[in-house]
């Protein structure tokens, strides 16, 4: 089945929150598995296109490679960092995330109620 890329949107998913804390930071992250399950919701919310062949569909997932992904019809490769900053990094998901959200202003994420100071 081939698909039209301008359909595709890349946002959150849908029920996603910025962690508020580093404890809840942790708790939602806790292993690559769960940042590359974020990543991947991210940026395929219509479902995985195969940048080679166009076909869509599941691609095959590997458990030891969290970010690599493999067309079920073309069985050529793609990784979820592709098209990215992290993209030939040897650098973990979890620590770009780490980064990522350290970089994030405190005052620009939303705060909880317990971690005002007023």
């Amino acid at each position: 089945m081939k698909v039209d890329h301008t359909a595709s949107r890349r946002s959150a998913p849908p029920s996603f929150t910025t962690p508020k804390s580093l404890p809840e930071f942790q708790r939602v992250f806790p292993d690559e598995g769960s940042c590359a399950a974020y990543l991947y919701a991210a940026r395929v919310p219509a479902g995985f296109i195969c940048p080679y062949c166009q076909t869509q569909g599941q691609p095959y997932r590997f458990k030891n490679q969290p970010d690599m992904l493999r067309c079920r019809v073309c069985k050529r490769n793609t990784r979820l960092t592709a098209g990215t900053t992290m993209q030939k990094s040897q650098t973990p998901i979890s620590t770009w995330f780490w980064g990522a959200w350290r970089a994030i202003p405190r005052e620009c994420r939303p705060c909880s109620s317990r971690s005002s100071w007023a």
